[in-house]
């Protein structure tokens, strides 16, 4: 960058092309198996994906979804007030460079008719509950939110998070300590937001994206390189990341919950949309290690 004058005009070279190139849909990448996704330690520590299953509503009382990294953070199915079998359907769409091919509808209800649907969570006894991330992480995801998406019956659904808040840990000076610990939620003008309480803080660091088109497959990652948090969607980097220092994820050693969030430790509604491909990694992976960048 290079000022041009003596007092607030700069000029700088910026190729459009080049720097939003990853907006543009990923290009297509034939599907892989498990076993080529699932990265050797330090590395995944759960992998879930839908395929095999078409139109299939998921069962309830049974494992649901494997974790097919080994560590056995398998998923069981949820049914919330007014939910039915149907509200968690596998499908056969899915993210042009997805591993697999296959996905998870969520029908998440109707918030002002309670009516809350379904989602999925890992066992009390999962290892994934324990974990803290001291030492940074990577949470990619691949969603898809419908036409109707996301106003006031859908609004703020989660994508992923774990069950804990502020309050749990004894944070009562926390800006909104009955939000949970860590979630991937959706806001009512379509963006992601990744809202957590780290190790090193009280209080809840936040990304946002930029607002998503509906109906349009995309590929969410969060880094942390164990000190700050940068959000990547289709692998180009946002920019409104927290500049915060954010250590870990704060646990209460309770359960994930796929396809919902929390507040005051309960679940009002799930999630409304698509969901692909889901991998949690214990250290910070570059652009090129992401599930969307392997190799063909």
């Amino acid at each position: 960058m290079q000022l041009t004058d003596t007092a607030n005009d700069f000029t700088l070279k910026v190729s459009f092309k080049d720097r939003f190139a990853p907006l543009v849909p990923v290009k297509p990448l034939p599907p892989a198996a498990a076993d080529k996704v699932v990265i050797p330690g330090p590395g995944t520590l759960a992998y879930w994906r839908f395929e095999g299953q078409n139109t299939a509503p998921v069962p309830e009382g049974v494992v649901a979804v494997r974790d097919l990294s080994g560590h056995g953070n398998d998923l069981t199915r949820v049914t919330l007030g007014g939910g039915t079998a149907s509200d968690t359907t596998f499908t056969s769409e899915f993210h042009a460079a997805q591993p697999s091919r296959g996905s998870l509808f969520i029908n998440g209800g109707n918030q002002g008719l309670s009516q809350g649907g379904a989602y999925l969570r890992t066992a009390d006894s999962a290892p994934l509950n324990a974990e803290t991330f001291k030492n940074g992480y990577t949470v990619e995801a691949f969603v898809r939110v419908p036409q109707d998406c996301c106003g006031d019956d859908h609004a703020w659904f989660g994508i992923l998070s774990r069950m804990g808040d502020g309050l749990d840990q004894g944070l009562t000076s926390e800006d909104l300590p009955q939000e949970p610990l860590v979630t991937l939620s959706m806001s009512p003008d379509r963006e992601f937001q990744w809202a957590i309480t780290p190790l090193n803080y009280t209080n809840t660091v936040t990304n946002w994206s930029f607002r998503t088109p509906a109906y349009t497959w995309y590929h969410v990652a969060l880094v942390n390189n164990g000190k700050t948090t940068d959000l990547y969607i289709n692998g180009s980097k946002d920019v409104r990341n927290s500049h915060d220092i954010s250590v870990g994820l704060r646990t209460t050693g309770q359960y994930w919950l796929l396809g919902a969030t929390t507040w005051l430790d309960s679940v009002g509604q799930s999630m409304y949309g698509w969901l692909g491909d889901v991998r949690i990694v214990d250290r910070p992976l570059s652009v090129s290690e992401f599930m969307i960048s392997r190799n063909r």
